[in-house]
């Protein structure tokens, strides 16, 4: 829920509220999303105009778990679901503002305007499953779910959310982690600070930690809105309707003030004597649902972390709930009919929502959403029919990125809403779309045609009938022979051929798909060599390698025949020292090139939207084949995709009279992974000629020779990103002098 402003008032008193913590040993309650955003906003080095950079943010969550177990502390990650009705309307203003940041977002040196990237929820899955922590995904807000979890365990919570100083836990705020763990004499430890509610109800004599609920109701959330209780702040804490310099800030101060000389029921009869009849009805119910959700511990996920069947009865035993009980008649009067107005104006109550997503959807889909092989959406489009699509950077004057992928959503939409008490129905379903249109927000209604098979008939087809969904659905034929590929590979490089194949503006290119493909292989170099993304710290580790590498594969010629091989195996093969050879290619092409850093102006949105495209492509196809049941393994994009290399290889190759030449030409000392290379091109270009697709090969930039004035002695080029000082460059010896890697080529 969110509580206005506490976090704010906390933070400007901590150094009494906080106190000094070593998380270790312990078992530590994670707010998983929190985390994610937290990590990618303050850990990850990487401009979110370029798309997403997911090798720098799945390093950097991996390397935040490592540190947490180091420190013996075990984690439990807790994520949201799906939304509740109250959020509609909040969901929807975050759209428009994410639709606004990301439609005037400019490229700027030392501007890092946050953008968070369409994969990273499925890149901060992946890590979790690779790294075997544990986590779940509740059906719709984990805010209860979490406070539940630490508060049965007995352990701390860390998040970054306000609520958390209302709820009875032992609170870590993420802001308050030092970014290094540190030894100590029985291991590790992880300094930070921690918060207890005692303090809260120490500062504020009197106060119980019973009426704490009442503050959050008072000070604002998404339950209620708060100027329904205008009359009672004039009235009963003298706090005016017009703003006052810190007006939230002294609100907040006078609200625990008043609430330290009330019980729970008596405060509540006080608040509600200004409330219209009219508003009664909704705000009271409204009120309990807060009450008893901070109050009790909810039980809901205590199952999944551990907790015995005998615990949790011995808890539920002890859950009271809060009921509103007075005389009516004392009630603030109001003859005023007004009541569709009120409905309006105030959320309507929520009702069992967790019961009735568990009523509607088999017993298989509950099992997968709890374990989050799900994305959060699937139960959007089955409580609420609508999909919020996620704003990414693109330009704004095209449709939207997310188009290319309808036909996967449709599916999708399709699987989900096809059960058994529609399936004899012959009209079509409706999805309502939230997207864009220009820089604007766009409700449209998707017809989504039933599917053969029922959702909770789904998991009842066999492996080759599922298969064939997702086939039909991206277009994969028994031709393209995805087997020879490893299986990790398979779905990825059959969503780039659809992506080519698909007719929607801009045309995607041969330049497009070979950036697409030679950016597969830095994954295998991190496997090999370690994550390693610095130029300096390369040369220090391996500039003595790489010099005795190239001498060596000069000597004896080594070349990368395209004689046919089976590519899994030739994967296998690559070696440590063909990364080494590698990597410098690939660590020019990591950062911002030094002619953007120049002249930003030149920078190329149509490059990211054409990969924002491939993105939407890759999320639904990921996200269908985790419905199917993982017919092809799973994706791991955070070894596959950097926007920002991307970039930077589409700008290099379109200078390029042949790029395949010029890769050749620039991983000649790895053979192993140029062969690789070769081939899977050689690959993806026959199954595209096989289906017919005529794919371009994209506007080249032709260097012309610098024209010197003696006045003034500059060039002009409209494409300044572009223009380097390489008049002698060819693709068979190429030489950056800009660029320290290329000289050990020089032999």
């Amino acid at each position: 829920m969110g509580i206005r402003g506490l976090t704010t008032y906390v933070q400007n008193k901590s150094d009494y509220f906080f106190e000094p913590y070593e998380l270790c040993n312990t078992k530590l309650v994670v707010d998983g999303w929190s985390l994610s955003a937290q990590l990618y906003c303050h850990a990850t080095y990487s401009d979110s105009i370029f798309g997403g950079d997911y090798d720098q943010f799945a390093h950097c969550v991996t390397r935040f778990f490592e540190d947490l177990l180091r420190c013996n502390v075990t984690p439990l990650v807790v994520l949201d679901g799906g939304w509740e009705d109250k959020k509609y309307d909040t969901l929807i203003a975050r759209f428009r503002e994410r639709l606004q940041t990301a439609s005037s977002m400019i490229f700027k040196i030392h501007d890092r305007t946050i953008h968070f990237p369409l994969l990273l929820p499925d890149v901060f899955v992946d890590v979790m499953d690779k790294m075997e922590i544990k986590y779940f995904m509740c059906p719709f807000e984990a805010d209860e779910a979490a406070a539940g979890i630490s508060r049965a365990l007995n352990c701390p919570l860390l998040s970054y959310d306000s609520d958390y100083y209302i709820y009875d836990v032992m609170y870590i705020p993420l802001s308050t982690l030092d970014p290094y763990i540190v030894r100590y004499a029985k291991g590790y430890i992880k300094k930070c600070k921690i918060y207890r509610v005692q303090k809260l109800l120490d500062k504020f004599y009197g106060l119980d930690v019973t009426s704490l609920p009442l503050a959050s109701i008072l000070l604002g959330n998404d339950y209620i809105n708060n100027h329904v209780f205008d009359d009672f702040f004039l009235s009963q804490l003298r706090i005016p309707k017009h703003h006052v310099a810190n007006y939230q800030q002294f609100k907040i101060e006078r609200v625990f003030n008043w609430l330290k000389h009330y019980t729970l029921k008596d405060a509540v009869n006080k608040i509600v004597q200004f409330l219209s009849k009219n508003q009664c009805q909704f705000v009271i119910k409204q009120m309990e649902i807060v009450i008893n959700t901070y109050l009790n511990i909810s039980t809901i996920m205590l199952g999944p972390v551990g907790l015995s069947p005998e615990a949790i009865d011995d808890i539920e035993k002890n859950i009271s709930i809060f009921k509103f009980e007075n005389d009516k008649s004392k009630l603030k009067n109001d003859s005023t009919d007004n009541s569709e107005d009120e409905k309006e104006a105030y959320k309507i109550p929520i009702n069992a929502a967790v019961d009735e997503f568990a009523a509607c959807v088999p017993t298989w889909f509950k099992e997968n959403h709890l374990t989050g092989k799900f994305p959060l959406y699937f139960v959007n489009i089955i409580t609420h029919r609508c999909y919020i699509m996620p704003v990414q950077i693109e330009v704004m004057e095209y449709p939207s990125a997310h188009d290319i992928s309808m036909p996967i959503v449709k599916k999708i939409c399709s699987l989900l809403t096809t059960v058994n008490d529609n399936i004899n129905k012959e009209d079509d379903l409706v999805i309502e779309l939230i997207t864009r249109r220009d820089k604007q927000i766009r409700r449209a209604s998707l017809l989504v045609p039933k599917s053969d098979v029922t959702l909770e008939n789904l998991r009842m087809l066999s492996d080759s009938e599922r298969r064939n969904i997702i086939d039909e659905t991206i277009e994969v034929k028994e031709s393209y022979h995805l087997e020879e590929l490893p299986s990790t590979w398979r779905l990825y490089v059959a969503v780039i051929i659809y992506w080519i194949k698909q007719n929607d503006e801009p045309d995607r290119t041969q330049l497009h798909l070979d950036c697409l493909l030679v950016s597969m292989f830095f994954g295998i170099i991190d496997k090999k060599l370690g994550f390693r993304r610095s130029k300096e710290k390369f040369q220090r580790k391996f500039a003595d390698d790489l010099a005795r590498i190239q001498e060596e594969r000069r000597l004896k010629k080594l070349t990368a025949d395209e004689e046919s091989s089976i590519l899994t195996n030739l994967i296998n093969e690559i070696s440590e020292e063909d990364c080494i050879a590698a990597l410098p290619f690939f660590l020019e092409h990591f950062e911002i090139s030094k002619n953007l850093r120049v002249y930003p102006d030149n920078f190329n949105l149509n490059i990211v939207h054409v990969f924002s495209q491939f993105q939407s492509c890759l999320r639904h196809a990921m996200h269908l084949n985790a419905l199917l049941g993982f017919i092809y393994e799973k994706t791991s994009v955070g070894s596959f995709f950097n926007g920002t290399l991307l970039y930077n290889f589409y700008n290099n190759f379109r200078r390029r009279d042949n790029v395949e030449r010029y890769v050749s030409t620039r991983l000649e000392n790895a053979p192993g992974i140029l062969k690789v290379f070769i081939l899977l091109r050689k690959k993806v270009i026959d199954i595209l000629n096989s289906c017919q697709v005529k794919i371009e090969e994209g506007a080249k930039n032709v260097r012309k020779k610098k024209r010197r004035s003696k006045k003034n002695k500059t060039v002009e080029n409209e494409d300044i990103d572009c223009l380097e000082d390489n008049s002698n460059d060819t693709d068979d010896d190429y030489y950056d002098p800009n660029n320290s890697f290329s000289m050990l080529k020089i032999s």
